[in-house]
């Protein structure tokens, strides 16, 4: 998600866009490349800049995330962000790019129940994720879930209810012996049948 390299005078961050990133990093002196797609940064700023891409995406890139969880997150008010996308724990969910454009889902976004949409007008056009909608959002530093549960909003301040969904375990024992008890079941309807 966020990646960095550094010279010996500079840091150059790569990251998926956040709509607080540009003005936030260029408080702290960076400059946008359009060649590389990436902040720069001057390299006597590192704890500055690490701090601020932890902030917003729950990593810095360098610094080892923890475990990573999947985030169930239900817009059971609806959300939008007027010529933007819906942003939760600093990951986009959707983005449309006008109001007939449609909404694209970023990577590692999953649509379980309800939809994502573009609306509103030509001039102030909408990114929509509509009342109901259940989203996963995977591949989530288990910090950040964590502080988007504990406040329940998007990063825009809309209402939403998110949960961390751990993964089952499988017991293989229990489904291995399963697993001879049907076949065992099914040789015997073989042989009832064959009769």
């Amino acid at each position: 998600m966020v990646k960095i390299e550094k010279t010996e005078k500079q840091m150059i961050v790569s990251s998926p866009y956040h709509p607080d990133l540009p003005a936030k990093a260029k408080k702290l002196g960076g400059k946008w490349s359009a060649a590389s797609k990436a902040w720069i940064f001057d390299i006597r700023d590192e704890d500055r800049v690490k701090d601020l891409y932890r902030n917003i995406y729950g990593t810095d890139g360098d610094t080892p995330t923890g475990d990573l969880v999947t985030l169930r997150v239900n817009f059971f008010e609806g959300a939008s962000d007027l010529h933007g996308g819906v942003f939760v724990g600093g990951r986009c969910i959707g983005r449309a790019t006008g109001r007939d454009s449609g909404a694209s889902l970023a990577n590692g976004i999953i649509i379980i129940d309800g939809r994502i949409y573009s609306g509103g007008s030509v001039k102030n056009w909408r990114t929509v994720v509509a009342e109901g909608t259940i989203v996963e959002v995977r591949d989530i530093p288990r910090e950040k879930a964590l502080e988007v549960i504990a406040s329940g909003q998007t990063d825009s301040g809309d209402t939403i209810k998110a949960e961390i969904l751990e993964p089952t375990t499988i017991n293989r024992e229990a489904l291995e012996a399963e697993r001879e008890k049907l076949l065992a079941r099914i040789t015997e309807i073989e042989a009832i049948l064959a009769q």
